[in-house]
């Protein structure tokens, strides 16, 4: 190779490396870049322009199993992960889906951040193909909007809405109208420690939906199960007019009861908020006050062979004491003790 033809190599390399550091000036100074059609037309505020009538931009595209790879991932890049079928945004902790066709905030299965705030305008609906209605931490609340019912402690809400306590297999229902345990609309049932139907039961009726239903308008009853016959009854009920009846469904008096009664007993001379008979032998008595025991009855039975029950203020009436071996009843107006039964 002789002098003349190095010369011209040199040449050539010297106005190549000229040219491309012209273009590299060139692109420093305007720090812009466009790709694509009309390469000299740029818009003013872009870094990166890319313009085309037949092509697109092509992002990596990985895998959940590709991100997991990696640990060092900035904020802010792109990708398009391949098993959601979204293009995904690293926010410096999670890759995130972009919403693409505007159906929600989130689109398929994963975890939503802790510090995820939600800015609610209007109606909110939660809806999945199988069933309107969505739910939280699985039986802790949960919305059958298919049935219009709301369950806590449930996943499958029998009623308007069905409290359900698992360990001691306790239920609240407020019942909608439909055919669940022979309920009426209206209804609110409590269910304690049995989940068979009306067992173990408290149930509140607003309103019947036929005259000869036991459970007309403002009733509440109480239910137990008998647990070697398999069988419920209703031992109490209470009548919208105020009547009590146990062991009866129709009372005739303001507490009706069909069967025994108990009462409280005291051998002691001094009387209790809670005594009814009170059987001693003999001794010194003082009566509660009368101001606040109203309607008050108390039967005095003395054992004795011979001391008297005194009192220090007796009841009103044919008496002062009570004698031995003798009885005697006596009642508070609220004001005064009086005798009314002497045996």
């Amino acid at each position: 190779m002789n002098i003349e033809t190095k010369t011209k190599r040199k040449f050539v390399w010297i106005v190549g490396l000229a040219c491309l550091f012209g273009v590299l000036a060139a692109t420093s100074a305007q720090a812009q870049v466009k790709v694509g059609t009309n390469p000299a037309t740029i818009d003013a505020r872009s870094i990166l322009e890319l313009e085309s009538d037949n092509q697109a931009l092509y992002l990596p595209r990985l895998s959940d199993i590709n991100l997991a790879a990696v640990s060092n991932w900035q904020e802010g890049m792109v990708v398009y992960n391949t098993d959601h079928d979204c293009i995904q945004i690293f926010n410096g902790t999670i890759w995130n889906c972009v919403d693409t066709d505007n159906d929600g905030i989130y689109d398929g299965s994963g975890t939503i951040p802790a510090t995820t705030i939600a800015t609610i305008t209007d109606n909110l609906d939660f809806v999945t193909s199988a069933i309107d209605g969505f739910g939280v931490d699985g039986t802790t609340f949960s919305v059958d909007g298919a049935n219009n019912r709301v369950g806590i402690g449930t996943t499958s809400p029998s009623a308007k809405l069905h409290i359900r306590n698992v360990s001691t297999s306790s239920e609240i229902m407020l019942h909608n109208g439909t055919a669940f345990n022979s309920g009426i609309a209206g209804e609110v049932i409590f269910k304690m420690g049995n989940e068979s139907t009306n067992s173990g039961s408290i149930r509140v009726n607003r309103f019947g939906n036929s005259p000869s239903n036991d459970l007309r308008g403002g009733e509440m009853s109480f239910w137990t199960k008998n647990d070697l016959t398999n069988t419920s009854s209703r031992r109490m009920i209470i009548k919208n007019d105020g009547r009590i009846g146990i062991n009866t469904y129709s009372p005739s008096a303001t507490l009706d009861v069909n069967g025994s009664v108990a009462h409280n007993i005291t051998t002691s001379t001094t009387i209790g908020a809670d005594a009814h008979f009170v059987i001693i032998p003999g001794g010194a008595v003082t009566l509660p006050t009368p101001s606040s025991n109203t309607g008050r009855v108390l039967h005095f039975i003395n054992t004795h062979a011979s001391n008297a029950i005194t009192f220090t203020t007796a009841p009103t009436g044919s008496i002062t004491q009570v004698n031995a071996g003798m009885s005697a009843s006596a009642i508070c107006d609220g004001t005064t003790w009086f005798w009314y039964s002497i045996n």
